[in-house]
């Protein structure tokens, strides 16, 4: 299970996530020319989590799929008129070998945001990060922060779209690790205060988030 990942360089599977990345860029300037809705920095939200990956296999043979399950609560509130203070907690479960590992993560910072347009923001934040990771070897404490830059864009009237790039660097006792994201999301506001809210984050391995935000 790769909770904990080392950047050594870029494959041509991340490049080739790059490059999906900037056409997605593109899209969400585009395509919010013709829509006017407000854009939330006030919401929570909580949902399940699942993560894809691959280790490398112990012995002869080729790298083993692995996946994770967990659930996230994360939101935001506003504090002015471009700054807001955003939460992200998770905890993911995965078993590889008949082995047992949990990894529990909390984030906590400020962002700030300007509009590039009536329908498109651009975005950034930076938190301070704790990870805490549990399997059958022990116990390891994990300390750093996330720094994000995004945009966010209103698509149509009831549905948004949002793209950024995520870093984040972890160090205990054992090292330090630093992992690269982009990230892919979306919200469907099905009412005045519930929304439908998904992403996908690309890495090393994929992370997935699906579940409901309460707008406030």
């Amino acid at each position: 299970m790769v909770l904990v990942r080392q950047e050594c360089g870029y494959s041509s599977h991340l490049m080739m996530k790059q490059i999906i990345f900037a056409v997605l860029v593109s899209s969400v300037l585009f395509s919010t020319t013709s829509h006017s809705a407000e854009l939330s920095y006030s919401y929570v939200e909580a949902g399940y989590i699942t993560r894809l990956g691959q280790q490398e296999a112990i012995g002869p043979g080729g790298d083993i799929d692995y996946s994770t399950d967990g659930f996230s609560i994360r939101g935001a509130f506003t504090i002015s008129d471009s700054f807001y203070i955003t939460g992200n907690y998770f905890s993911e479960k995965s078993e590889l070998y008949g082995m047992h590992a949990q990894i529990d993560s909390l984030d906590i910072g400020a962002g700030y945001h300007y509009a590039l347009s009536s329908k498109v923001d651009i975005f950034t934040d930076i938190s301070f990060s704790q990870q805490y990771l549990s399997n059958d070897f022990g116990n390891y404490d994990f300390d750093g922060f996330r720094f994000r830059l995004g945009l966010r864009g209103q698509l149509a009237q009831n549905l948004e779209g949002s793209l950024s790039i995520n870093r984040r660097e972890l160090n205990n006792d054992l090292g330090a690790s630093q992992i690269n994201a982009y990230v892919v999301g979306g919200v469907w506001n099905f009412s005045d205060n519930f929304s439908l809210a998904g992403d996908a984050e690309f890495a090393d391995d994929d992370r997935y988030f699906l579940g409901l935000r309460y707008n406030y």
